[in-house]
């Protein structure tokens, strides 16, 4: 029996490697229902002061449970969508009781963004125009123009972090070509919206570059710095560096001093989603206190 061991060992991660990072693509998804008859004009208003106020995770869902609510009624609306992607991410970044509440909650803002980009017709027909269901972001994102560049960079954040925090390090192996659908997206932000949430996109090349299989720290700072550079007011960016940069490569003195940074700033005055703002905030102060 002993000597079966490594023989099921090595079933197990062949069929690990067959697996491939999946969700429900946004194209596809069918549109909230909304229960109830409240005042769509009030819900929003709500929805705007969560977005100002929420920190804890039940003020978190309880903006997801808004947005929902305005996209039951209102379907097509783009800025509610990106939001509720965005809330989402904030939720399974910052909120998750576990790492399958976190997949599941990246997976949601990942469909989301997928879902804001399709109310572009020119979009949608791109995507599905590719043979046997297989289309991707890839494959229509040059059919968008510049006001979908929240979406895009949304769907991109993510990606990526669905990738690095989701997936086993067999399946990011097998995977690794999501990275090169991201840079076919970040490509697409640095033509059409260059400088975009505080050059959120940069950073975002750092993380493509620095969470890939086998990279090399010393291969992997230029975009981070320069994001870093260009929008020193940016909590993401900072975020990011510190995370998928210092932080995976083992540079404690270079990632203190980042989240320092952060603490020096004020979150409702950096670019970006408030909420993930806070959350990044406090995920700092929570860092700092251990």
């Amino acid at each position: 029996m002993k000597g079966l061991k490594p023989v099921l060992l090595l079933i197990a991660v062949m069929l690990a490697g067959s697996g491939c990072a999946s969700w429900s693509h946004g194209w596809n998804m069918k549109p909230y229902k909304a229960s109830g008859k409240l005042d769509v004009a009030e819900v929003k208003a709500y929805a705007d002061r969560l977005e100002k106020a929420a920190v804890t995770r039940s003020q978190v869902q309880n903006l997801i449970d808004s947005l929902e609510y305005v996209l039951g009624v209102e379907p097509g609306n783009f800025d509610a969508t990106v939001r509720l992607s965005q809330a989402w991410i904030v939720k399974g970044m910052g909120h998750a009781r576990d790492t399958g509440e976190r997949g599941d909650s990246l997976r949601r803002a990942i469909t989301l963004a997928e879902r804001a980009m399709s109310l572009k017709p020119e979009f949608l027909a791109a995507v599905r125009a590719v043979p046997d269901g297989k289309g991707q972001v890839r494959d229509a994102v040059s059919t968008l123009d510049a006001s979908f560049a929240p979406a895009v960079a949304t769907w991109s954040m993510a990606t990526l972090l669905y990738f690095e925090e989701s997936l086993s390090e067999v399946l990011k192996i097998t995977n690794e070509s999501v990275i090169d659908d991201v840079l076919v997206a970040l490509s697409w932000m640095d033509q059409n919206a260059p400088g975009f949430g505080g050059n959120v996109s940069l950073a975002l090349q750092g993380v493509a570059a620095a969470i890939r299989p086998g990279a090399e720290m010393v291969n992997v700072s230029e975009d981070f710095d320069a994001a870093v550079q260009a929008s020193p007011d940016s909590m993401v960016n900072l975020w990011l560096r510190a995370t998928y940069l210092y932080r995976n490569f083992g540079d404690k003195v270079s990632e203190g001093a980042d989240l320092k940074a952060i603490r020096d700033l004020k979150a409702e005055e950096t670019p970006g989603f408030r909420p993930l703002n806070r959350m990044i905030r406090l995920m700092v102060e929570k860092k700092s206190m251990r």
